[in-house]
This record gives C-alpha cells, structure tokens and sequence, in this order.
C-alpha cells in the first residue's frame, strides 16, 4: 500500500500518469508502476482509463456470488515469500525495505533468483570462492536500487556480520554512484526460508547501525 501511494504519487507529480483511481490501481496491478526510464523521458504520458476492468470483474463477481480470482501484482514465488518475511518480521527499516523489494519488475525478480542459483552452485562445486557475491542493479538512474546476494555462513553470526560487512566494502569500492545496498543471503544448501542473512547498508555508516536481520 506504501509503495502504491508514494509511486502514484511520484507519476502523478511529473505528468506521466492520468487516470480515475481504480485505474491507477488496475494499472499498478499490471506493472507495479515498474516502468523504467520512460516516466523520466518526457515524451510519454500514460492513460489508464479502462485498466479497472479486472477489479471490476472481481467485485462483481464476488457480490453476484460467482467465485473470482482478486487480481493482484505478478511476483515470483520467491520473491512473494520475501516480501511476507520481511513484514511478518518487521526489523528496522523493514517498509523502506518492503518499498525497494517492490520496485523490482517481475523478469528482474527472475533474474536475480538465478544469478544467485548459479552463484550458489558454483560455490559449493568449488569454482567461486565462498566470499563472492553477485551484484544486482534495478530501475532507471534517477531512482536506482541496489541488491547483493552472497552464500552465508553457516557458520556463527558474528562470522555471518563479517561476510556481509566484507561483500559491502566490496560493492561501495566498486562504484562511488552506490550509497546503498541491500543484502540477501542463502545458505549453501536448499532451504525453505526466501533468505537466512537480509541487511541494509548505507556507504559511511557503521556496521553496528546496519539494518539487519
């Protein structure tokens, strides 16, 4: 709801969208207002109107009696999974949190899953070192996230603080433009939880005021 109102508001701002309010909803439902860098370009502004009809076809439905499916944003399971923890926990910071996890398009989600498969497999074969981590960039310059996926320790939690503060140093050393960083780990083997290791680092700040979980 927090990342619906604050993006709404931010389209609304620069021009980019008009719309009645069940069609900005509809809309966001589409995309999650995930459109890259052309709510930036200028050369575009989007109308929703119609874009309600799946939410209308919903209430319907339900008040005749009929079974519907409630529309909703696409998320991949994991990542659905991620967002649900990260409320049901609510460690510090957890709705910044929540907000940058939702301005992650649906492929991208994707994408991140399989680099951090493809991260875990190699380290367990032997072929990465276990400090390695794979860096993933999302959304336009001009509101930019940045996410880290490592393999955590299994090891204590004091040597798991540590890895996650080294693959921070890590990403701040390799861009001066990164201020932030969101990190998420997996353990070596499979697991039932979306993450085992979840901290927000911020460039400057110290490790004992790190959001992490």
């Amino acid at each position: 709801m927090i990342h619906y109102l604050s993006r709404r508001e931010e389209l609304e701002k620069g021009e980019f969208l008009s719309g009645e309010e069940a069609d900005l909803l509809g809309f966001y439902l589409q995309t999650g207002f995930n459109l890259g860098e052309a709510e930036f370009s200028g050369e575009h502004h989007m109308r929703t109107f119609g874009l309600s009809d799946p939410i209308d076809v919903y209430y319907y439905s339900t008040e005749g009696g009929l079974e519907a499916e409630k529309p909703r944003v696409e998320r991949i399971e994991w990542w659905e999974q991620f967002l649900s923890k990260v409320e049901d926990r609510r460690m510090p910071r957890w709705t910044e949190l929540g907000f940058t996890l939702c301005n992650v398009a649906t492929e991208d989600q994707e994408k991140f899953r399989t680099a951090m498969l493809q991260l875990r497999e190699s380290i367990v074969k032997g072929d990465r070192p276990e400090n390695d981590y794979v860096l993933f960039t999302n959304g336009p310059p001009q509101r930019r996230d940045y996410f880290a996926g490592l393999i955590a320790s299994d090891v204590s939690s004091s040597q798991r603080s540590e890895q996650v503060a080294n693959v921070a140093k890590q990403v701040f050393a390799r861009d001066d433009s990164i201020d932030r960083v969101t990190l998420i780990g997996w353990s070596a083997m499979p697991m039932t939880d979306p993450y085992n290791v979840l901290a927000v680092c911020e460039r400057g700040v110290p490790e004992e005021a790190t959001s992490a979980d």
